[in-house]
């Protein structure tokens, strides 16, 4: 008679539950890190706009909306639309992109990720130039927190947001 060899049932199901607790303690570090990643490339794509609205500001004495006309070369967008005269979005499979120029208000760039069709993360940064808010920074959160607020707190070195708007200034 030839001796088998072969895992019992109890040797396969301990494997399989050690698996699992690896995957559940995986999981969310390598959801923050594709957020984080992704994160890092919409404020260096926030960081370029702005900067472009800088030169073309020193250039004309004024900021624009229209960033055909801003020496950058963006991702191309689903869709864009200028919702009042001085506001311009633009839609990416990713987040959306808003430009703000106003003599009477805040002029900013802005990009939003979105995950799973939600808000996740927002990075904005003001003009120089900017009536509120002159060359500042925000991060803000909106869901997942968990997720989130530990980015805009190592962006910003705040432990919390402003109490005010929830913002996340530098």
């Amino acid at each position: 008679m030839k001796n088998k060899q072969a895992f019992t049932l109890i040797e396969l199901l301990v494997v399989v539950l050690i698996i699992g607790i690896l995957a559940a303690v995986a999981l969310p570090q390598y959801q923050k890190a594709v957020i984080k990643s992704r994160y890092a490339t919409i404020k260096s794509l926030v960081q370029t706009l702005a900067n472009a609205e800088e030169t073309y500001y020193l250039a004309n004495g004024e900021y624009t909306i229209d960033v055909d006309v801003l020496s950058v070369d963006m991702p191309p967008a689903t869709s864009c639309s200028s919702t009042q005269q001085y506001k311009r979005i633009c839609t990416y499979p990713w987040g959306t992109c808003t430009v703000k120029s106003s003599t009477t208000e805040s002029s900013y760039v802005e990009c939003i990720l979105h995950r799973n069709n939600v808000n996740a993360i927002g990075y904005q940064q003001t003009f120089k130039y900017s009536k509120f808010y002159p060359g500042k920074t925000l991060c803000f959160p909106y869901n997942q927190p968990n997720l989130t607020e530990p980015i805009c707190q190592s962006e910003t070195g705040h432990k919390t947001p402003d109490y005010k708007t929830g913002y996340y200034y530098n």
